[in-house]
């Protein structure tokens, strides 16, 4: 039978807090550059580019379940009708990541 050391388990151990830490680091990292982005700041000539990226969405969860409850109060498409007016009625959330990309 083989035996799986324990030097061999505390190096992944070891090595997975690493990764942890580097991941905060990271995190903080791009929140205050995505900060600075948004207050105006500008990226340096390079290689290297950074920017806010926005999209739009609006939330779709409850909406299946909802032409399901319609349908069976008021008849078969009802559903789809009034989801589709609540659905148009309602103001989309914006979301914003840092993108970062080389060019060139």
């Amino acid at each position: 039978m083989k035996i799986i050391h324990q030097v061999t388990l505390q190096a992944l151990l070891r090595k997975r807090q690493q990764v942890e830490e580097l991941n905060k680091e990271i995190e903080a990292a791009e929140a205050e550059i995505l900060a600075s982005l948004k207050d105006g700041a500008q990226c340096q000539s390079g290689i290297v580019v950074a920017a806010v990226k926005s999209f739009e969405r609006k939330t779709v969860a409850w909406k299946e379940k909802f032409m399901e409850f319609v349908d069976e109060i008021r008849g078969k498409g009802e559903g789809a009708r009034m989801a589709e007016r609540v659905h148009a009625s309602t103001t989309p959330k914006t979301y914003e990541s840092l993108s970062i990309k080389l060019v060139g």
